[in-house]
């Protein structure tokens, strides 16, 4: 394993490798790929991972309306994961996704947390947490606020141990 790549709840590969912090997209296909291309050239995920996650995002929708701003956690199946990871995308320009278990509605994601988890069992897991974080009073807005992707890594690993504890 290199040596920049660290574990997230102990199994979860995760790093500033992970993170882009000035995505710009026109739209939620393309904020996927770009995000999921970083797990690719981690070596954590198969090439058809990205095509996966948009087929998936279509019929099962990711978005999640915060309190006061939007996130998606765009994931695939195990099938196409090699090594359990997240990754972040901050945009730049916020980009509509549909919103999760509501069809005729989109929310303007900010950060996509993207999830590539080779268990099955551990998503649920890392669900929770995420949600724990995501209800955590300015847990968001310190991540998209961090200037470089060091200090977003630091700041989203220090609130998702919390949560996982």
């Amino acid at each position: 394993m290199e040596k920049n790549k660290d574990k997230l709840l102990g199994t979860i590969t995760f790093g500033s490798q992970l993170i882009d912090i000035n995505i710009i997209s026109d739209n939620s296909e393309c904020a996927i790929f770009q995000t999921a291309q970083l797990l690719i050239n981690a070596g954590c995920v198969e090439k058809s991972y990205p095509d996966a996650v948009w087929k998936r995002e279509q019929s099962f929708p990711t978005g999640l309306q915060l309190k006061d701003i939007c996130v998606a956690i765009p994931h695939a199946e195990a099938v196409h994961v090699k090594e359990s990871a997240i990754a972040l995308g901050i945009l730049r320009n916020p980009v509509d996704f549909q919103l999760m278990g509501e069809p005729d509605r989109k929310g303007a994601v900010h950060l996509l947390v993207m999830l590539a988890i080779k268990d099955p069992n551990k998503q649920i897991d890392v669900l929770q947490n995420l949600m724990e974080v995501f209800q955590t009073e300015g847990a968001v807005q310190s991540i998209l606020q961090a200037d470089t992707c060091e200090e977003a890594a630091t700041r989203f690993a220090s609130l998702i141990q919390k949560s996982g504890k």
